[in-house]
């Protein structure tokens, strides 16, 4: 009985040692790949969906949302309260995103604004400008500078 609890004990070492073993190679190879690498043109696109996400909250009238992609120093700065303040004289209607530029942690952006006024002798008039914007990544999110 002895030399068939032995065979048993062996096999299981054994198995156990295959399994260590396979558990430390799928762990290597983890630590082997190589890190996803952001192109400049990738970086590009996450921008212009940062643009384009921050222009829809001004549009849709979301201040509140629109606020928080302002930097963390400009909200340090100015309270939200200030900043909806900023917003009662303007509707934003639509964002065209017509340039984007990325430099590191720096962007820049061109983007052409269509919006009316909300004073008496402006409103429902639509108007247009270009607005050139800065805009800063911090910890991997961008942020426009105001």
């Amino acid at each position: 009985m002895f030399g068939g609890e032995q065979k048993i004990c062996s096999f299981n070492s054994a198995i156990r040692s295959i399994y260590y073993l396979l558990v430390i190679i799928f762990f290597l190879s983890g630590c082997a790949t190589k890190p996803e690498v952001i192109t400049k043109a990738d970086e590009q696109e996450i921008l212009r969906n940062r643009i384009q996400e921050y222009w829809q909250f001004k549009i849709n009238g979301n201040a509140e949302k629109a606020y928080q992609v302002e930097t963390p120093e400009f909200r340090e700065r100015v309270s939200l309260l200030e900043y909806l303040n900023q917003f009662k004289r303007v509707k934003y209607l639509d964002a065209d995103i017509l340039k984007i530029e990325t430099d590191g942690e720096k962007g820049k952006s061109s983007v052409k604004l269509g919006y009316m006024m909300l004073l008496k002798h402006l409103t429902g008039k639509k108007l247009t400008k270009t607005e050139e914007e800065a805009w800063v990544k911090i910890k991997d999110i961008w942020y426009h500078i105001p």
